[in-house]
Formats: structure tokens, sequence, C-alpha cells
């Protein structure tokens, strides 16, 4: 089969000394065939390479089965711009890292304290509970990672790993089991059962809700695709990301429960950045405009306040 046009290539940034100065190319190839193409001949794994049409980084042409050369614009004898974005990493290899740091600390916190100094702390009855419900939510969040979560985008910088963990690992794992576990916190002393049971319920129906909502987004994406389609059902009717609001929720009940300070603080923060996150709007409304079922949501994670 004849091949259509050629492009020039040439580096952008750190150069490649293997990257091929043509390649050979079909208007009706796609454009994931494109970065394969390159990959194969400079020996750089696909993920770690963004074509531009410019050299300045504008005009980013994706890597995508489901948009063609033809579709972009490129003409033969046009010039196209490869970066190396360095040594990557899959997300779920990021997610699985992020979650078992505060696993790992909260087990090793816990045991060392109340088994290695058993003769002088004993942990309470709402302590005890609280290291069940947490690592009962980052063993749900390892289970999601591997067996629920789709992700659009493969990789990530390798250099981003550490950055992505900190709230996890410092906040969620650091903070939390040297703040619950202490003999000194108010997780030490008795609790009211009314108090005790409402922070139960709270978490119940975060952590369940926010599997629920988990799983209807990973019914609309097929897997290996970005193709998103619109989520109905547990929240998504009413806000943007109710997944975030059932997150929050969870951790209310733990705050609810534990009486600590350092709660408050990895929640303000995790709430913030879920914030950032849940900002989608603009997205739903440019991929949804025009699609039966969809209105524009007056709230983006928190019902009748935000």
């Amino acid at each position: 089969m004849s091949l259509g046009m050629e492009l020039r290539v040439r580096s952008r940034g750190r150069i490649i000394w293997t990257l091929p100065t043509q390649a050979s190319v079909r208007p009706d190839s796609t454009l994931a065939s494109l970065y394969q193409h390159l990959a194969k001949i400079s020996r750089y794994s696909a993920a770690r390479l963004r074509i531009t049409r410019s050299m300045n980084g504008n005009g980013v042409l994706p890597n995508s089965n489901d948009v063609l050369i033809s579709e972009v614009g490129l003409q033969d004898g046009d010039s196209i711009f490869v970066k190396d974005l360095g040594p990557q990493i899959s997300w779920r290899t990021v997610y699985l890292f992020e979650y078992i740091g505060p696993f790992i600390i909260h087990l090793t916190y816990y045991i060392y304290l109340f088994n290695y100094h058993r003769a002088q702390y004993r942990p309470s009855l709402t302590q005890a509970l609280l290291f069940f419900l947490i690592m009962l939510h980052y063993i749900k969040r390892e289970y999601e990672t591997i067996y629920i979560h789709q992700f659009s985008n493969a990789t990530i910088p390798l250099a981003n790993l550490v950055k992505n963990s900190v709230h996890s690992w410092v906040g969620g794992g650091i903070l939390l089991s040297t703040a619950i576990y202490s003999p000194a916190s108010l997780s030490a002393r008795p609790l009211n059962l009314p108090t005790l049971y409402l922070g139960l319920l709270l978490w119940l129906i975060g952590e369940s809700g926010n599997l629920k909502t988990h799983l209807i987004l990973h019914d609309l994406r097929q897997s290996g695709t970005t193709e998103r389609k619109l989520p109905t059902g547990w929240g998504f009717d009413l806000i943007t990301c109710p997944n975030y609001s059932f997150e929050t929720l969870s951790w209310v009940g733990i705050l609810v429960m534990s009486r600590s300070w350092a709660v408050v603080v990895f929640l303000a923060f995790g709430v913030a950045q879920m914030g950032i996150w849940a900002r989608k709007e603009v997205k739903y409304g440019e991929v949804f405009r025009g699609v039966e079922g969809y209105s524009k949501k007056k709230w983006v994670m928190i019902p009748w306040v935000w």
C-alpha cells in the first residue's frame, strides 16, 4: 500500500538523537500510528513523546486512535515537532503507590503503639474503630484502582510521583495516624454512642456512595477509550462530581468520631483539591451540549452550597 505524504520531523527541547528526520504516513492513518511509528524508530516509548505542530508547543497532536492525520490539517512537507517528556509512569501505578503509603503507615504506627507499648497504652473503642475504617478506606481505594478506574491519560512523568503522593502519605498517613492514635487525643477518650453511630453512618453512606459513583463512571467508558457518556443517578443529576461529595462525607464521618484537628486539616486540603478537579462543568458543557438528558448543574460538589 502506497504512503501518501512525507512529514519533516524535528526535536523540541532536548534532542532525541535517534529520531528520524522524516516520516512517511498515509492521511487516513491515525495519530496513534504516527506515535507508534516514531517510537519504534527512535526506540522511545510512545508514552514519553509529545508531537506538536509548532516549536513553541502549540497545536498538540493527541496520541489517539480516534483522530486521523488528515483531520488535523497536516499536509505533505509539513513539519512536526517531537518532545521527550522524560521517563513516564502509569496512572494506575501512581494511585497504587499513593494509597499503599497511608495504609502501611497507619498499620505500622498502630501496631507499634498498641503492641510494643501495650503495658502503657490501650486503644479506645473509638481508636480501634477508626483504625478499622481507615484500613477499609484504603483497601477500597486499592481495589478501585486495580479493577474499576479507567484513565484517559495512560502515564504521567515519573518526577510527579512524589508530588502526587504527598497529600496521602504525609496528610492521610503520618498526620492522621499520629494524631488519631495518640493516647492524648480526643479519640482516646470515651465517645457517646449517638455521636459514634452518626459518624459511622456518615462514613458508610460516603464510602458506599463513592464506590457506586465510581462504578457508574466505569460503565460509561469502554476500556482503552476516552469516550465520555452522560452519567446519571446517585447525585450526577444534581451536582457535577458526586464521587467527590461522597468522599468528603466519609471523611466528615471520621471527623465526627475522632474529633481531631488533624482530620480537619487533611479534609480541608482534600476538599480544596477535589474542588479544583470538580470544576468540569465547562468541559461537560462542551462534550454533552445537545445530548438528551444533559442540563447544566448548579453545584459542583455540595448541593445548595457549592
